[in-house]
């Protein structure tokens, strides 16, 4: 996989301020950068380079890829331009293969967006250094933060290999030869061993779920089959039942002759019809009888009823009822009399307490007019402001009550003329009957009595008439025959039914298939097709997850033989390397990786302890350039530059090591390298130089040829 740098833009980060700074990055070529300070008035070229910000390049490329600086020697709020202090941008355009991406990082307000193809893939508003998007980033690249400053960028900020701690070593060489593979690789087995788990786990409950489901189909199918069989035989029994109660019916039925029953039964009903009318002929005469003395009874009972109620003289009771209304009449006019001889009183008693409450007032209005005369308060005797005011009114007040007064005398007056005199009544007459209702009773009784007897004479001349004639009805009777026990209705339906039973035991003898067998079949079928649960796929699944582990084991244990394996294969291939950039930068030390990733150094054959200061300057070259080309070669990542800050100036390397460095740095022509240096001595062996000049406190980026 190419990893292309194609742009970098920086504004107000370190030393670069307000005006958006673009370094376009080279595929080819080795390119030095320097500083200028016009800021300062010194003529010392070193130190006049000091502080402009070529680092600052680097520290911005590695901000953009990680969020952080190199090595977390500035603080994040310190990459902040300390005099602009507000909206820190920066960008990084890159391309993997033909895929293009770009980063995009800020401080105040912070941000981290990241594009793919101009798209956005992930954002984060909140504080800029999302774990999640950063892992998004880290995974597209290929390159942790510790292996970028190994083999990427080089620089003096970051320790070199040997002086590193054992386990931030540890960490470069797995790093270098590939282990982190290793390590993703036993993640995604964990991830599958976890997965795989899961589909046993469900593959196995869908296994005994089936299992299950098959046991309760089996056993419902085996009751039902029970059942249908069941019926089967209870249907062969009711029809062999059946055939055998229609044979013996049919036997009975057989032996009696219809025929003769049927006119003994004729001759039979003739008999009891001719006595049953003779006996209903005797019944409704003496019916008849009875009813005659009924009548007569109660027409004697109607004659005395009439003889007594005809005693009373009706027309005098008539005058004296009249005579009895009038009185009625005068007593009504003198309660009305008296109703309104009472409302009278009732309105005399009224207007007298009305006199007596005006009265009242008077003489409290008179009293109170002559206390106000004294402008005075007639309770407390005070003086009063507005006594006149008060006075005024008063006799106003007492004006009005006189004259109410006078009005309600004269009704009262007027309520002694509208007494009435109570008229004289006379005495009330005796009458048999207490109201008209009960005499006009007593006349449609005497009426009702009469009719009635009348028709009570009619009825029984009626019924005379009937008995002569029932008489004549009567007919004449032969002897009774021997009783019969069955009827002819009856004769007749067993003849019918004796047919049918005939038909019915045809139709039962020839119907002769059970209508449950084809049930049982299809039951039995049903319990063919039921097939005990497969059980194959679970056990391959196990088997592979079993495999899994068995590789998980091998990949994780750090002494097991795959790692060492691939341990003493890619440590090969560094040592290679490291002997072959030892070479080119003239050393005379011979460093070799162990198994157990110690490191041994000699010198014509014997051990050796601490290198110097020049040859430790030309072993840590030596080991960034063959970290590089391991970790290339075994991760299949092949960045288009690598950067160099200061590493040469400050290593230790006397003329011939640094010119060895630049060397080494111009074989490596697959990249664009670019070196910070202040040594004036190797700038004419560099393609191009770029120039970072500091002028008013902000750095600018100036390309030229040289």
């Amino acid at each position: 996989m190419k990893l292309t740098f194609k742009e970098l833009t920086i504004k107000n980060f370190l030393s670069f301020g307000n005006n958006t700074q673009t370094f376009k990055f080279d595929t080819h070529g080795i390119k030095l950068i320097k500083g200028q300070n016009k800021d300062k008035t010194t003529v010392d070229d070193e130190r006049e380079q000091n502080g402009v910000g070529k680092t600052t390049i680097m520290q911005a490329l590695y901000y953009a890829l990680y969020g952080t600086s190199i090595g977390n020697t500035v603080t994040l709020a310190n990459l902040v331009n300390n005099i602009n202090k507000k909206k820190m941008e920066v960008s990084l355009t890159f391309d993997l293969d033909t895929t293009s991406y770009k980063i995009e990082r800020g401080r105040n307000p912070q941000y981290f967006r990241l594009y793919k193809q101009g798209e956005e893939v992930s954002t984060d508003e909140s504080c800029g250094d999302s774990r999640d998007t950063q892992a998004v980033l880290q995974q597209l690249i290929g390159i942790s933060p510790e292996l970028f400053t190994q083999t990427i960028l080089l620089t003096c900020k970051i320790p070199i290999y040997l002086n590193q701690n054992l386990a931030t070593r540890r960490q470069i060489i797995e790093q270098t030869l590939g282990f982190n593979m290793i390590t993703d690789k036993v993640e995604i087995l964990k991830d599958r061993i976890k997965q795989k788990k899961i589909e046993i786990e469900k593959a196995a409950f869908e296994i005994e779920t089936l299992k299950k489901a098959n046991e309760t189909t089996r056993q419902a199918l085996n009751n039902q089959y029970q059942y249908v069989d069941g019926l089967s035989k209870q249907w062969v029994s009711e029809r062999e039942t059946k055939i055998n109660q229609l044979n013996t019916t049919i036997g009975a039925l057989s032996n009696i002759d219809f025929a003769d029953e049927k006119a003994k039964w004729d001759a039979q009903v003739e008999f009891k019809a001719k006595l049953e009318a003779n006996q209903k002929i005797d019944a409704d005469i003496q019916r008849n009888l009875l009813s005659i003395d009924t009548q007569l009874t109660n027409i004697k009972a109607l004659d005395a009823k009439i003889s007594s109620l005809s005693a009373v003289d009706i027309e005098k009771v008539k005058e004296d009822f009249a005579f009895n209304n009038t009185i009625t009449e005068q007593e009504k006019q003198v309660l009305a009399i008296r109703a309104e001889n009472a409302q009278v009183k009732m309105e005399e008693n009224q207007f007298k307490n009305t006199i007596s409450k005006f009265e009242a007032e008077e003489a409290r209005l008179t009293d109170l007019i002559e206390k106000l005369k004294t402008n005075h308060c007639p309770y407390c005797g005070s003086v009063m402001p507005k006594a006149e005011e008060h006075l005024k009114q008063a006799e106003a007040d007492i004006l009005k009550v006189k004259t109410d007064l006078v009005q309600a005398k004269a009704q009262l007056e007027m309520c002694n003329d509208r007494y009435k005199k109570e008229p004289k009544i006379e005495t009330r007459r005796q009458t048999p009957f207490k109201t008209e209702a009960e005499l006009y009773a007593v006349e449609g009784e005497i009426k009702r009595a009469q009719e009635a007897k009348s028709h009570y004479e009619a009825q029984i001349k009626e019924l005379e008439t009937q008995n002569v004639s029932l008489e004549a009805q009567k007919v004449a009777l032969v002897t009774p025959q021997a009783p019969i026990t069955q009827s002819k209705e009856w004769c007749i339906m067993a003849e019918a039914k004796l047919g049918e039973l005939k038909e019915e035991l045809q139709k039962a003898e020839s119907d002769n298939i059970n209508p449950y067998t084809q049930k049982l079949l299809e039951i039995g079928v049903e319990l063919q097709k039921i097939k005990d649960v497969d059980t194959t796929k679970i056990t391959e699944m196990e088997l592979y997850q079993a495999h899994q582990e068995m590789l998980l084991k091998l990949l994780n244990n750090p002494t097991s033989a795959v790692r060492q394996a691939i341990l003493e294969k890619s440590i090969a291939f560094l040592n290679a390397k490291v002997v072959e950039y030892l070479s080119k930068l003239n050393s005379p030390i011979y460093v070799q990786f162990n198994a157990d990733m110690s490191v041994d150094m000699s010198r014509n054959g014997l051990p050796i302890g601490a290198p110097s200061s020049g040859e430790e300057g030309r072993i840590s070259l030596a080991l960034q350039f063959a970290f590089r080309d391991t970790w290339e070669c075994l991760n299949g990542v092949h960045p288009s530059i690598m950067m160099v800050d200061e590493v040469i100036d400050r290593s230790g390397l006397d003329e011939s090591g640094v010119s060895a460095a630049v060397e080494c740095l111009k074989s490596l022509d697959d990249r664009c390298r670019y070196v910070v240096s202040h040594n004036a001595r190797v700038a004419d062996q560099f393609n191009d130089v770029i120039l970072i000049v500091k002028h008013h406190d902000f750095s600018t980026i100036v390309t030229k040829g040289e």
